[in-house]
């Protein structure tokens, strides 16, 4: 099985499909907009039509249409809210998986020396003792992507630092290993997500053009390479 070291675990970070991160899309198969329309229409259809003609033109009770129709109402609701439970159920025990995968090839490990100081706790935890939480996973992912790409120069610097104070050993090319882990959002997320992100509050921020990545890269190439380029 082929392992990260810290460049492919940064390399991994840039290009991992951290939508899956978003509620939004992380569920994307209980958000159910045409339900959720249908049954607004039926409720409406019932207080705005049937109850009336019931009242109207039957010896029924109005209590009693009233009770059933709130009866109704509550066991539609119950239906839906239990549906939407056990598909989150799913979609976070799927995500879980796919972290899991990564952890078996040392991700965090590697990735814990870059990550904010405010996370570095539970990376720690993560990549010692492989216990957390999809939320800490995400928390911790997220944070650390959010650092290579919005303050790449400070983070060049920090890694020019944490060689200089011996915290990170030089990654010769020669040395490098690649991990063939995949991390996608599911095709049928990404397909729901299209049909919903004109309404959505989704911020894909996190999506790297591949010429940034590239430059990006090269930058933690060089930093984590000149150490080593030094002792030649």
């Amino acid at each position: 099985m082929r392992r990260f070291n810290h460049l492919t675990a940064l390399e991994h970070l840039l290009e991992l499909d951290t939508t899956i991160f978003k509620e939004e899309l992380y569920y994307p198969w209980y958000i159910q907009t045409g339900t959720v329309k249908t049954l607004s229409a039926i409720w409406l259809m019932l207080m705005t039509v049937v109850i009336p003609v019931l009242i109207v033109f039957t010896d029924i009770r109005p209590l009693i249409i009233l009770i059933a129709t709130a009866a109704l109402s509550a066991l539609l609701g119950i239906l839906y809210f239990l549906t939407i439970q056990q598909l989150k159920k799913t979609a976070k025990s799927e995500a879980l998986h796919q972290m899991m995968k990564l952890e078996k090839k040392e991700f965090m490990k590697y990735l814990e020396p870059f990550v904010p100081d405010d996370q570095k706790e539970v990376a720690h935890r993560i990549s010692n003792h492989v216990d957390f939480s999809p939320k800490e996973y995400i928390s911790v992912t997220v944070s650390t992507k959010s650092r290579v790409l919005h303050n790449t120069d400070s983070f060049i610097k920090d890694i020019e630092r944490m060689f200089a104070e011996k915290e990170l050993p030089p990654v010769i090319e020669s040395d490098w290993q690649y991990s063939d882990t995949v991390f996608k959002v599911p095709e049928s997320a990404k397909q729901n997500y299209e049909r919903m992100k004109n309404s959505s509050t989704f911020n894909d921020k996190f999506t790297v053009p591949p010429e940034v990545r590239v430059a990006i890269i090269a930058k933690i190439k060089e930093a984590l390479n000149r150490p080593a380029l030094g002792r030649e």
